[in-house]
């Protein structure tokens, strides 16, 4: 049996089915790409539920102890999307839907932002 028939099966015609949005909480901006993706394509858990065609809600449910964002994706069959953003509402309404992350308490400059750049086929 396929993933589509088994999880119909699973969630019935109007169930539903809580998925991670992500595999880790979210990475700090300017982390290092291969940090992000150590796991070896995390971002599968954004997509896995278009294959199989299935309507998903992202739902944002607040910050971890680190106070990165955290979520989980609403998922239902074919047509249930009023489904899947009905539930979502009710989530953000338990959890506090989304929060603005803590300011970092010092900032430091992006080294990247104010490099001057040159072209290689700029003369010297």
């Amino acid at each position: 049996m396929g993933i589509a028939p088994n999880l119909r099966a699973r969630m019935g015609p109007r169930g539903i089915m809580l998925y991670p949005t992500y595999s880790t909480p979210a990475p700090k901006h300017n982390a290092a790409v291969f940090d992000a993706l150590r796991l070896h394509f995390p971002f599968a858990h954004q997509g896995i539920m278009n294959v199989p065609e299935f309507p998903s809600t992202a739902v944002p449910l607040g910050l971890n102890a680190e106070g990165l964002p955290l979520g989980c994706q609403v998922i239902s069959d074919h047509g249930n999307d009023h489904l899947t953003i009905a539930v979502a509402m009710e989530l953000e309404k338990i959890f506090g839907g989304w929060v603005s992350p803590p300011t970092p308490r010092s900032r430091t400059k992006n080294p990247l932002a104010t490099h001057r750049w040159t072209s290689i086929n700029s003369a010297p």
